[in-house]
């Protein structure tokens, strides 16, 4: 069974975005609350931390098809350029 090429170009891609955002930003979302919060409050802050970080990945990720064709792609990304 062969593979295009486009499918390995994006598995390569893929397994290299993962791989640079661990090393870089991706641990921040848990590092920097947990540095911010006073020790009284770390557990509750962190814990409401990681659920709206859930909360927002889902909405995101269950709006975006929706939306995308709504405003087309390139609207949609400007649209996040803006709000971040």
């Amino acid at each position: 069974l062969e593979t295009p090429p486009n499918s390995t170009f994006a598995v390569c891609g893929l397994a290299l975005y993962f791989a640079f955002f661990s090393v870089g930003m991706g641990p921040g979302a848990w590092l920097v609350p947990s540095e911010v919060f006073a020790i009284t409050v770390k557990t509750r802050a962190m814990s409401v931390a990681t659920f709206m970080n859930r909360v927002t990945a889902t909405l995101m990720a269950s709006t975006f098809l929706t939306t995308a064709t709504a405003m087309s792609y390139a609207g949609f990304f400007l649209l996040l350029a803006g709000v971040c």
